[in-house]
């Protein structure tokens, strides 16, 4: 039976609501995580402990639809017989939070890992963002140093035309696109003589190592006469 139901406001960014069902109690918390997403957070309580844990961030353009898909399927797992319960010994409850802490604490937790969520980028940040996405810094280290959530790094990256892209599968290899053993020729020449094109064993003079005799050059018109 459902109770009490209630919400109220922290903060511009951040909406709490309340839901309490027989002795069941619900808090849910959206908010602000910058750059177009918005985060939730759904904890459960009963008797002391914790009953339900659920947290995550999407694009608030795409809220509707999801909220909707969410719903469908959450009806459709309701509408089927619940699993019998399992035999042997029951599982311990869960812990109760120790002395000192309250169920916000995971939101101190939040904002102390990302406390420039949801604030406008300043100028020195983008230049410090460019910087370092140019030296190839992790996106988990960019938000460390920015303090902002990993989804407000990468929207910011997309605004501002930055992607890593992976290399496709029939690009070049690395050293070029030449067979292995390059674009040589084969061992002397061209034709595989040795001495280049035409060349015969030896050199380019007659075998033995004579000189070459220049041929006696035509002469025209009879031959003069001996004597």
């Amino acid at each position: 039976m459902v109770r009490g139901m209630g919400d109220f406001m922290l903060s511009a960014g951040e909406v709490h609501r309340r839901l309490t069902i027989d002795d069941r109690e619900y808090h849910l918390v959206v908010f602000d995580a910058g750059d177009d997403f918005v985060g939730l957070r759904v904890v459960g309580w009963e008797g002391g402990g914790r009953l339900a844990d659920i947290g995550g961030e999407l694009p608030l353009a795409d809220v509707p639809e999801v909220t909707g898909l969410l719903a469908a399927v959450l009806a459709g797992c309701r509408a089927q017989p619940p699993d019998p319960p399992p035999s042997g010994p029951p599982s311990a409850p869960p812990s109760a939070p120790s002395a000192g802490t309250s169920e916000h604490d995971w939101w101190a937790v939040h904002r102390a890992a990302a406390p420039n969520a949801g604030r406008p980028w300043a100028p020195q940040d983008l230049d410090l963002l460019v910087a370092r996405f140019n030296a190839g810094a992790s996106v988990k280290a960019m938000t460390e140093e920015l303090g902002r959530t990993e989804g407000g790094v990468r929207s910011r990256l997309q605004l501002l035309g930055l992607s890593r892209s992976e290399p496709s599968a029939g690009s070049e290899s690395p050293g070029g696109s030449e067979p292995p053993g390059g674009s040589e020729e084969a061992p002397g020449g061209p034709e595989g003589r040795p001495g280049g094109l035409g060349e015969p064993p030896g050199g380019a003079g007659p075998p033995g190592g004579d000189p070459a005799v220049p041929a006696t050059p035509e002469v025209e018109g009879p031959m003069p006469m001996a004597g």
